[in-house]
């Protein structure tokens, strides 16, 4: 199971919910698809298993313990220029980590 952390591993966007390799902006689930944001990472990865509930609170629980925002948007448009990818990844990872999708 791909779990959001490997997409944003593979590729991270901002102000789309995914990009093709040229920048352009479509939809997450698109096989032209190379880059995604948290939000279109949780959209391919979660949605479908029954989890995106809880995945999100999962991961605004993080955000607010690490960034002090709630804010999915606010952390992947906003914080993350500062903190890059690597940060991104590793709040998703912590978030899969809490409901048991990811060991370490």
């Amino acid at each position: 199971m791909k779990l959001p952390s490997d997409y944003l591993e593979q590729g991270w966007c901002q102000d789309s919910q995914a990009r093709m390799l040229d920048g352009t902006p479509t939809c997450p689930s698109s096989e032209q698809a190379v880059q995604w944001c948290h939000i279109g990472a949780m959209n391919v990865a979660i949605e479908h298993q029954g989890l995106y509930a809880k995945y999100r609170g999962a991961l605004r629980d993080v955000l607010e313990e690490r960034h002090k925002t709630r804010s999915i948007l606010v952390a992947n448009d906003y914080l993350y220029n500062q903190y890059g990818q690597a940060q991104a990844v590793a709040d998703a990872r912590e978030a899969e980590r809490r409901l048991g999708l990811r060991d370490v």
